[in-house]
């Protein structure tokens, strides 16, 4: 048995250890409690500046009914799941929502959601935290112009979002990956001339992806979406979608698609990445993940699935632009095990295919 005195000395020497026994840990607590105090200090210092202070309301019933189209408003109301959040009601309830959504192809869906007047009141705050001349992040990886709307103090918004609108939607769509969303990351994205033009083909950091044209006008600028990551037809072309105010498109995260460069114009959009921290858990995502079930592909890739960023036989099928050049590739598709017949033979594992 420890005596008093050794008990004491033990309780020191543990409060006085760092947070975790590793190497680095410490630094790396310091780095995101900093960032913590910068989001803060950008939240704080936006207030005054706040173009309609109603989009920073907090708790149930923050995102305003008014907002929504009328078709997705009549559709909730005669929904449990629009009253009670994911997890409630019946699938009359999901009747009533699914009866708006339309399936644009296999898996990819779209549903009016936003009033003319909403998509402007987004696009002018995001207009107004540009003047203010305070810092903004980058959305992700790959975005480089554009807001997280978390970070400048609406994520309080975008949580109610989440469970009484976007919540029941995903789970009507999606009842595995869908069916009880967690978390969302929230973005506005802008193309434009001397701006982002496009986005490689990806997949998102997400289970379920929402994503909403907010305007302004622009030619070009569609949607092409692929297969599912780890599925045969992972690079096969699937459909080319069209934006049009306020109205989303909903697709599974691991659904690879790319943004068409735009031609003329200014396009911004809304997304809501949404994680469901329960399928995450599940052997499903987990294998997935580690590429223990990632099918081989059928066939070699259609030309406008490749993906600069991520292919290894990118430079097989296809020649770099311009947009290309300000890119960085890390080239990991597709898996060697999950290589598609002939490989080899078409190039893809030849000098072309492997080029960095």
């Amino acid at each position: 048995f420890f005596s008093m005195g050794a008990t004491l000395h033990l309780i020191h020497f543990v409060l006085q250890a760092p947070l975790h026994p590793c190497e680095g840990c410490e630094e790396r607590f310091d780095y995101f409690a900093q960032l913590q105090r910068e989001r803060k200090a950008s939240i704080g210092a936006y207030v005054p500046e706040r173009k309609h202070p109603s989009l920073f309301g907090s708790g149930h019933g923050a995102w305003q009914e008014e907002w929504l189209h009328t078709d997705l408003r009549r559709a909730l109301h005669a929904s449990q799941w629009g009253r009670e959040g994911a997890g409630g009601g019946d699938d009359g309830g999901l009747d009533a929502l699914l009866q708006i959504v339309t399936e644009e192809a296999p898996q990819v869906f779209s549903f009016p959601m936003l009033t003319p007047e909403a998509c402007a009141m987004l696009v002018g705050e995001v207009d107004s935290y540009a003047a203010s001349g305070l810092p903004a992040a980058r959305p992700n990886s790959m975005n480089k112009y554009g807001l997280v709307l978390n970070e400048i103090g609406m994520e309080s918004l975008f949580d109610d979002l989440l469970a009484r609108v976007l919540g029941p939607v995903a789970a009507a769509c999606f009842p595995q990956e869908g069916g009880c969303l967690d978390r969302h990351h929230s973005f506005v994205v802008q193309y434009a001339a001397g701006k982002d033009l496009g986005l490689d083909m990806h997949t998102d950091n997400a289970d379920v992806t929402f994503n909403v044209c907010l305007g302004r006008t622009f030619t070009g600028a569609s949607l092409t979406f692929c297969g599912d990551m780890g599925a045969p037809g992972h690079r096969h072309l699937s459909y080319q979608y069209f934006h049009r105010l306020g109205r989303a498109v909903v697709h599974l995260g691991r659904r690879r698609h790319g943004a068409d460069e735009i031609e003329t114009g200014e396009r911004l959009n809304l997304i809501v990445w949404c994680t469901n921290l329960a399928f995450r858990k599940s052997r499903q995502y987990t294998d997935l993940q580690s590429q223990r079930r990632y099918e081989p592909e059928a066939t070699p890739p259609d030309p406008e699935c490749l993906s600069y960023t991520h292919d290894r036989d990118f430079f097989t099928f296809r020649q770099p632009t311009a947009e290309h050049a300000k890119m960085r590739r890390t080239p990991w598709v597709p898996p060697l095990s999950a290589r598609y017949p002939g490989y080899g033979e078409t190039g893809g594992g030849g000098l072309l295919g492997t080029r960095a």
